[in-house]
């Protein structure tokens, strides 16, 4: 349908809604801001264990009340409904919500209309996620360049009352969305951190229109942990709750441990009440979270399968910001365990029961009910389910080994290999256990983990466990259907012990345990034919996975299992566990803790891959032109997330182009690619910071790789490195708080000041600059659009079919190269020799580098027009671009691009680099010191204060706010390319106020925050309709207030836009356009006549 027609049909319908009232309805709400003493577990026992807090471990310590622990209950800050302003009776509520506000709800069209009071003793705000609303309206106080009554949303002063008007226009799930209601967060936002763990949090549920009667069995589940530490309330409950706690004791890491709260929803250790559903329900579990960097979660539920944007789920990775709509099939009847496999958060309360209940609602017919039959002490007896395919067998034994995570001793970075106890799955060939099944040459790399078990959807699995240790272990299972006496995971839940034998195998005992594969376990019609899970002891919780107990479970689609049990039409099958080892946490640390280790090797926390660390994995190879499938699980604690980095070899994940797959701890993940480019390269985890690392090899095994086609056209630049005094708050201003940063009471004063031996915010570094030609003597001025790039070099932009041709000199005084993440064929002209490789260019000398943009480079077919990719230098890469040296490479589809290389499909596009730099691994650190400290000999760059004030947690390379120019006006469209890089702490959750973004993948999103980790590289797209100056930041707390946070404007029309003749030359649509500009025009209308709608009463 033409677009000319689509418009007039719009345009009629909303007309229709405006005069007859259909489309939109007020939904009322009353919400106080109200303070409680609030207890996180009320029964005052671990209801997950069905005992009371053990004395010296982490219940008492977080629970139980002393002189120096504040214990069990904290005085909050709660969201609460009443049903009318007079505010004097509260709206009843599902018990499961816990510490949460009321759940919003409304249709796309509807105005929210919220009389908010705050009852509480300081001033409070709402901030609707999502949501549509004007500057006066917003609830976030920062500086926005507005004042009066515009600013009396963001400060409702105590016993007051402010009436918020929000719209839902955009903020419903899109068409093309296969959830018809999606979740938004609502906050109070004056001051984030300490608002939110006061406990000020609530959910917004938006449904396409007609929807909004399904909501009645959604669930919504904060899972996280809330840092009592941050709360507005700290030194009020330690004066109430734990008079003995001294100001010196207050900053202690135990004591600050022993204020972060793991709960569900306010409730820690299975306190949560009222988690009950009915066998047969479709439940809707609405799942997020906020805090800080550590708030990485990954969310399961034991018993029943899941959903999650259309594909099959048993863990759902959570992070700060983003609501995740997770669909429950409720079939299975029985008490079930909800938790996380990082590996801390149970550990620490972070768990929770829900009851699938076969009294109510309609049967599950394939439910499984809640022993097993005839399970008892040795089988576990019918799986459950429907399964009526071949049983598929294994006979697996627990045995302890001598294991070295470093046989490589010399090239380890962790020193030499000590050999540490631990345990391990080992698969044997029936049941007598004499022979066990030897690995092939090829799967020595699998080291640590257990044998693959394969199954079908229909398949019966039955595995007999033999086991050999000298303690209890069991086996626990994911991506399968299992009753009670088949789980594998001992808990509180109403079964007695002598039917859940399978729990706890005692020493040289043996069980077999049966699992089914239902279709509705088994993978959608969304995901690949096989997907990856896994199987894990969990008898003595977190000790058994850090012994060493974790094998792969993979589940495929009928008929996709060769005779020999192999994945069909793959040629190799690789699976890379990554897996953080506590050893400190194993059940064999007494023994272990004698063993003679280099005193560099990190015993509470290695990362390993399979069970090896850095550089010691075995080698794995892979041939040219080989269908590969990849499976990725990760298990870890809380801070093992990272995005794992398979070089030169690019996949579809989630429907866009990638070769990082990000992970957190208890996500799995699986891939397909076809193998190219031979030769020897890393894996490497937090991508360019190179946490874990380990070689693979391509070789062409007698193949060759298809003929490159000729390229249609080649774009040249010119590009230099050069070192520069680089200044990361120029004005030394907080433009977000409006205060100086030489204030040292200011959140940033701790990274600018400079001293005796702090270097403060100007530090040497070294970037990638444009000249206008070969001589080197013309830098190229920045326009108005690109001065938002910062510390960042210049756009690249290119088509697919297209080359670049990058003439570069090396401007510094050390060598650097220039080198395109993801691409494949890169040829280097240096020395009057060409090489197919990135070389590092001396000082001093000039190189020429040849791009090929391949189509496996540019956007799938779902994915926006044009996807991003950093180009850096990669010597040593994790100092080159620490130093400085990254920028944004676009490719886009055919067609895209002008003859100047500018986009023809948008307004402005824009990149943001999210990162910290770590300036302590900058090249230059000693000239810094040398530089910038007045005693340089007195620094210890050893000191974790001065590493830290190194931290500069940026955009673009400016903290706190500094002007990027990022600027639009009502009606544009804008392409943002979000590039995040960097270590361990590099999670990145980015926030945008006033608008929604859409992220075009497999699945079409509406976001208000893009969650990312190291090694995303994201398009998103948005259409500028609400003027102002918005706030643009890190939803992970932690970041925003140590600097990461900017600001866009968007004006009322171009002509207001602040960049003078470039405006004119910049002007969009071009020649060609004319379907956008159609668009455009009818979504203003559209606009205009939501306005007119909105405002009728």
């Amino acid at each position: 349908m033409a677009p000319r027609v689509v418009c007039i049909i719009a345009t009629l319908a909303l007309i229709g809604c405006m005069f007859q009232g259909a489309c939109a309805v007020d939904r009322v709400y009353y919400i106080a801001a109200v303070e409680e003493e609030w207890d996180y577990a009320p029964s005052g026992m671990n209801n997950i264990t069905g005992a009371a807090f053990q004395p010296n471990t982490e219940e008492t310590d977080k629970m139980v009340r002393s002189a120096t622990r504040i214990g069990r209950v904290y005085k909050k800050a709660l969201f609460r409904e009443y049903t009318d302003a007079t505010f004097t009776e509260r709206s009843p509520r599902p018990v499961w919500l816990g510490m949460m506000g009321p759940v919003i709800k409304a249709e796309v069209g509807d105005k929210v209309i919220v009389h908010f009071r705050n009852m509480a003793s300081r001033p409070y705000s709402i901030n609707p996620g999502g949501l549509g609303y004007t500057k006066s309206a917003e609830g976030a106080l920062y500086n926005d360049g507005t004042s009066g009554n515009q600013k009396a949303d963001d400060t409702v002063q105590p016993n007051t009352t402010f009436i918020y008007r929000w719209n839902t226009g955009k903020a419903g799930p899109k068409q093309q969305q296969t959830e018809n209601c999606i979740g938004w967060q609502y906050t109070s936002h004056r001051f984030p951190s300490q608002d939110q763990n006061a406990g000020l949090v609530g959910v917004t549920i938006i449904c396409k229109q007609g929807f909004l009667a399904s909501t009645d069995k959604d669930i919504v589940l904060n899972y996280g942990h809330i840092d009592e530490n941050q709360s507005w309330y700290i030194d009020e409950n330690i004066r109430t709750y734990a008079s003995g706690v001294t100001p010196a004791m207050k900053d202690s890491k135990e004591f600050i441990g022993s204020n972060l709260m793991y709960a569900v929803n306010g409730y820690a250790y299975g306190n949560l009440p009222g988690l009950e559903v009915c066998q047969g329900d479709q439940i809707r579990w609405f799942i997020f979270n906020f805090g800080g960097e550590t708030g990485i979660h990954s969310v399961f539920f034991n018993g029943n399968p899941l959903e999650l944007d259309g594909k099959r789920a048993d863990n759902i990775p959570i992070i700060p910001g983003p609501v995740n709509v997770v669909t429950m099939e409720a079939m299975n009847p029985g008490v079930w365990l909800l938790s996380s496999l990082s590996t801390t958060d149970a550990l620490n309360g972070g768990s929770a029961l829900y009851n699938v209940r076969s009294d109510c609602g309609t049967t599950g017919g394939s439910g499984g009910g809640t022993t097993g039959g005839s399970g008892g002490g040795t089988t576990g007896g019918s799986g459950g389910g429907t399964a009526s395919g071949k049983v598929v067998e294994h006979f697996i034994a627990i045995q302890e080994v001598d294991w070295n995570y470093a046989p490589f001793a010399s090239k380890s970075p962790t020193g030499s290999g000590p050999i540490f106890r631990k345990a391990m799955f080992v698969g044997y060939t029936d049941a007598t256990y004499q022979r066990f099944n030897v690995r092939s040459q090829d799967e020595q790399y699998m080291g640590l983990i257990g044998p693959i078990i394969r199954a079908e959807v229909g398949d019966n699995i039955r595995v007999t466990l033999m086991n050999g240790a000298t303690r209890a272990y069991n086996i626990h299972p994911n991506n399968v259907m299992y009753t009670k006496a088949n789980e594998g995971y001992p808990y509180a839940d109403g079964i007695p012990a002598n039917q859940v034998s399978g729990d706890s195998v005692a020493p040289g005992g043996t069980y077999t345990y049966n699992w089914t594969i239902p279709s509705s376990y088994g993978p959608t019609a969304s995901d690949p034919d096989c997907i990856t899970g896994i199987y894990y002891s969990t008898a003595g919780g977190d000790r058994d996975l850090h012994a060493g107990l974790v094998g792969p479970l993979i589940v495929c689609k009928p008929g996709k299992l060769s005779s020999n049990g192999t994945q069909a039409g793959v040629d190799q099958e690789v699976v890379t566990l990554i897996l953080s080892m506590n050893e400190e946490r194993s059940w064999y640390w007494p023994r272990n803790r004698n063993v003679r280790y280099n005193s560099d090797f990190p015993v509470e926390e290695l990362r390993t891959i399979n069970g090896y660390v850095s550089e010691n994995l075995p080698t794995l190879g892979l041939c040219v032109g080989d269908h590969v499938r990849w499976h990725a699980p990760c298990i870890g604690n809380e801070e093992t997330y990272m995005g794992l980095h398979i070089p030169y070899q690019t996949f579809e994940y989630k429907g866009r182009r990638a070769n990082t797959l990000p992970l957190v701890p208890g996500q799995t993940e699986e891939v397909d690619f076809t193998v190219g480019s031979p030769g020897t390269w890393i894996i490497n985890g937090n991508v360019y910071n190179y946490d874990l690392e380990v070689n693979y090899t391509v070789s062409d095994c007698y193949r060759t790789l298809d003929s490159q086609k000729a390229m249609k056209k080649e774009r040249t630049i010119f590009l230099a490195a050069e070192e520069v005094i680089w200044d990361f708050s120029p004005t030394e201003y907080d433009y977000i708080r409006n205060q100086s940063l030489s204030d040292p009471n200011s959140e940033g004063y701790y990274f600018v000041k400079e001293g005796p031996t702090y270097i403060g915010r100007q530090y040497k570094k070294v970037r990638f600059v444009q000249y206008t030609d070969e001589t080197f003597t013309t830098p190229k001025k920045r326009s108005y659009w690109d001065q938002h790039l910062g510390i960042m070099g210049p756009f690249i932009r290119a088509e697919v079919d297209e080359t670049v041709k990058i003439v570069f000199r090396n401007n510094a005084t050390r060598q650097y190269s220039v080198n395109a993440h993801n691409l494949p064929g890169q040829v280097t002209e240096y020395m009057g020799q060409t090489f197919n490789e990135p070389l590092p260019v001396q000082p001093g000398e000039t190189a020429i580098y040849r791009w090929t943009m391949l189509e496996k480079a540019g956007p799938t077919d779902s994915q926006s027009n044009c996807v991003v990719w950093p180009y850096y230098s990669s010597i040593v890469t994790k100092k080159d671009t620490n130093s400085g040296l990254i920028a944004p490479f676009i490719v886009c589809r055919k067609g895209t691009l002008n003859s100047q290389g500018q986009r023809t499909d948008v307004d402005h596009d824009f990149a943001l680099l999210y990162t910290i730099f770590d300036e302590n691994d900058n090249w230059y650190l000693d000239d810094n010191i040398r530089m910038f400290t007045t005693q340089p000999n007195q620094v210890d760059k050893e000191s974790e204060d001065f590493e830290g004030s190194n931290d500069a947690f940026t955009i673009n390379g400016y903290i706190f706010g500094h002007p990027l120019n990022i600027s639009m006006a009502v009606g544009d469209n804008i392409a943002f390319y979000i590039i995040v890089v960097g270590g361990g702490a590099d999670v990145h959750s980015i926030n945008f106020h006033g608008h929604t973004v859409t992220e075009k993948t497999r699945v079409i999103k509406n976001l208000d925050s893009v969650a990312t980790l190291p090694g995303d590289f994201i398009t998103v797209e948005l259409e500028a309709t609400s003027r102002g100056t918005w706030l643009l930041h890190d939803a992970v707390n932690k970041h925003s207030d140590l600097g990461a946070e900017t600001r866009y404007t968007v004006y009322a029309k171009k002509s207001d836009i602040p960049c003078g003749p470039e405006c004119a030359t910049a002007a969009r649509p071009p020649t060609g356009a004319a379907g956008r500009l159609e668009s455009t025009i009818c979504s203003l209308v559209a606009a205009l006549i939501i306005g007119a709608l909105m405002s009728f009463e």
